[in-house]
């Protein structure tokens, strides 16, 4: 492919110095992400990935998989590592932040000859500090594959559009694609860009139309590949499998991509955040536009297609937005698909329009920027884990008697993790599905959880136990116990107003007919807190 930023020579350095560099690096990822993950427990969103990918058969976790909405290539990947080396919380807590730090030496690898040494250790560090990288991609759950999938299958597109006529360049793409749309749903987005940027590169006539045939070819290949899932997606998208994710608006999408997929949550100080927010705001729109407008001078410049890399950024973005206008998709995780190319552009750009600077402020500077935004989140991170529900779950164990005594959760959201931690013996109910539940069966959540013969049973439920001289456990979110009651009528309310007014009424009929007893246990996390109430039956 030939664009008008593509003709400078690459780096020369010897080959023992590149792999201890790499090696430094993967150490660097590792060192971060090691000291800032939560390895006590699983928050709620892990033990869904956990216990779906750890089912008893296969067929059970397919099973799941397609209740739970999600591509199945994660659960595969942790299923077998878990045949390898075990299926617990150290385990595969272990896997996520060995495939999060991976991004980091690939990077380097990747961009090394493109942008010299300097911008490519610059890119590396950056994408190891990346404080929505480090959190997000800790989680046992695809978010953390997700940037290196994104960027390995773009940069085998730039080689395929260069390298047009071989066969082994489209099958890599190929397959890449297909794995990166079977990691995740946001591996569609990352396809519109690629195609997005092949439509333009084309009518601009930057490359021979061999190269688009090539791309065409290797994209009819990953959809080939791709097809036996289909059968299951179009079963998935008939689900409400996000039913609390809302309709982002266009300004959020503009004002907020920097700060979920860059800048990370700084929310107090409010006039620290705003400033976060500016920021984050410039450097990410400025890199998409600034390359284009203002041209390197020459000599000056590393051999880096920007405008390639632009289109694929900003096009991706985009079909987010469009799409998320019609079916909700956005989630600041998902971002993180476009985060290792906007901080790549990030970089080039630091990189022209420092040029009057020294050169050790040219490389210090830029980097020094999101050092500074990233550093109270790690050390926040490093401090408080993402959940802390699982002891919350293991001490309600220790202290329950499972022959009479009952666990209720009112947000099916946490029934996984109350799976996961609650001894077995232990009977727990969720609502509205009024059973133990390794995964959230989404679809037809909202409908059920108004149905009211659903309340009626799970009053039963309780009733019985508190009859036969047992205890409940309300396990619940921390937040929305002190919550005024939503008000109007349930059928018109959103998923989370329901909710909240579901939980309300459960702890509603419990306080009237049982006496609670002590103070609530209180799990605080990152993902969010949750208390536990025990109810007694009161005495004869």
């Amino acid at each position: 492919m030939q664009t008008p930023d593509s003709a400078f020579p690459g780096d020369s350095t010897p080959s023992w110095r590149v792999f201890l560099t790499a090696l430094a690096l993967a150490w660097l990822a590792l060192i971060i992400r090691i000291a800032t993950c939560g390895w006590g427990g699983l928050s709620s969103e892990e033990c869904i990935c956990a216990n779906i990918a750890t089912a008893p058969t296969w067929s059970r976790m397919l099973e799941l998989i397609k209740l739970d909405g999600n591509p199945p290539l994660i659960y595969v990947l942790i299923r077998l590592w878990s045949l390898a080396f075990g299926g617990g919380d150290l385990s595969v807590r272990f896997f996520a932040v060995l495939a999060a730090a991976a991004v980091v030496p690939a990077a380097y690898l990747l961009f090394r000859k493109q942008l010299g040494e300097g911008l490519s250790v610059q890119l590396a560090v950056l994408l190891a500090a990346c404080a929505p990288l480090v959190r997000f991609g800790d989680l046992v759950r695809s978010y953390g594959l997700l940037p290196l999938m994104a960027l390995l299958v773009t940069c085998k597109l730039m080689d395929l559009l260069d390298h047009p006529r071989s066969r082994l360049k489209q099958a890599q793409y190929a397959v890449l694609l297909a794995a990166t749309v079977y990691l995740h749903h946001w591996g569609a987005v990352v396809a519109i860009g690629h195609w997005s940027l092949v439509a333009t590169g084309t009518l601009r006539r930057w490359w021979h139309p061999a190269s688009t045939r090539a791309w065409l070819s290797g994209s009819l290949t990953a959809f080939i590949l791709y097809l036996p899932w289909l059968l299951v997606v179009s079963v998935q998208l008939q689900q409400d499998v996000s039913p609390w994710i809302a309709r982002p608006t266009l300004k959020e999408c503009l004002l907020n991509t920097a700060i979920e997929a860059l800048a990370g949550y700084l929310e107090k100080p409010t006039w620290l955040f705003d400033l976060v927010g500016l920021v984050a705001n410039i450097c990410l729109w400025g890199s998409l536009v600034i390359p284009t407008v203002l041209p390197g001078r020459p000599g000056d410049e590393p051999p880096f297609r920007f405008r390639a890399w632009q289109i694929f950024v900003a096009a991706g973005l985009a079909a987010a937005t469009l799409i998320s206008q019609v079916r909700p998709i956005w989630r600041d995780r998902y971002l993180l698909a476009f985060t290792p190319a906007m901080l790549l552009l990030y970089v080039v750009c630091a990189w022209r329009l420092s040029g009057r600077l020294p050169e050790r402020a040219r490389w210090l500077i830029p980097a020094a920027i999101w050092i500074a935004i990233w550093i109270p989140q790690l050390a926040f991170f490093a401090r408080y884990p993402e959940s802390g529900a699982w002891a919350l779950v293991e001490q309600i164990s220790y202290q329950s008697d499972p022959a009479r005594d009952l666990v209720v959760v009112p947000y099916e959201t946490l029934a996984p993790q109350v799976d996961r931690y609650a001894d077995p013996k232990l009977r727990v109910v969720s609502f509205p599905d009024l059973e133990r539940l390794p995964a959230v069966p989404w679809a037809g959540l909202n409908k059920r959880i108004r149905e009211d013969a659903r309340m009626e049973q799970l009053y039963e439920i309780m009733s019985r136990t508190l009859a036969g001289r047992g205890s409940v456990y309300l396990v619940e979110f921390l937040h929305p116990a002190n919550l005024k009651p939503p008000s109007g009528d349930l059928a018109k309310m959103d998923f989370r107003a329901a909710e909240i007014l579901r939980a309300q009424q459960i702890r509603a009929w419990l306080t009237a007919r049982a006496a609670e007893a002590g103070k609530p246990l209180i799990a605080p996390g990152r993902e969010y807190g949750v208390m536990a109430s025990l109810f007694k039956s009161p005495s004869p």
